[in-house]
């Protein structure tokens, strides 16, 4: 499914819930009070190589999936701790982190989106979730942690890597 269709059935779906319309601005979901719930990082003065490290290394649980051209990732299903979600469990909700790296030259913009899912019936053996919602909270967590990555990484490049003939 693509991230945009995903928006729209995410939007609506809170909107028949809230009982009210929801705008949509950039493709992004917006909450009551007008902000966005995903967490954006512009102006990432990094390699497009070392923004997907940080994007894997900061996804709980590691990638599940990633786009073609290597631009989407997301992770495997997670709690709403952000721990690993166990397949066998029987609670009713889960997560997944989506980090979507923007541009096509630096400065890059990065976005981290959290969606919130639930379990459509009480019988944990039945694994058929809906989204209903995201997570600020948790996006903002793996936002800092693949910040701490990239200056890590900034502290020990390679000089070698800097000095490049193409």
């Amino acid at each position: 499914m693509i991230m945009s269709q995903r928006v729209v059935k995410i939007s609506a779906l809170i909107g028949l819930i809230l009982g009210t319309s929801v705008f949509f601005a950039c493709a992004t979901t917006q909450d009551l009070k007008g902000q966005s719930s995903r967490v954006r990082m512009s102006d990432v003065n990094a390699p497009l190589g070392l923004i997907v490290q940080s994007a894997a290394f900061a996804l709980p649980g590691g990638v599940r999936e990633s786009s073609e051209n290597r631009r989407i990732f997301q992770s495997k299903h997670i709690d709403l701790n952000g721990n690993r979600w166990d397949v066998l469990s029987s609670e009713k909700w889960r997560a997944y982190a989506e980090i979507a790296v923007l541009g096509d030259r630096r400065p890059y913009s990065v976005e981290v989106d959290v969606v919130v899912e639930e379990r459509e019936s009480t019988d944990p053996r039945d694994q058929e979730f809906q989204p209903v919602g995201q997570s600020r909270p948790l996006a903002e967590k793996i936002a800092q942690k693949m910040k701490g990555y990239l200056e890590d990484r900034r502290k020990k490049r390679d000089l070698i890597d800097e000095f490049r003939a193409f």
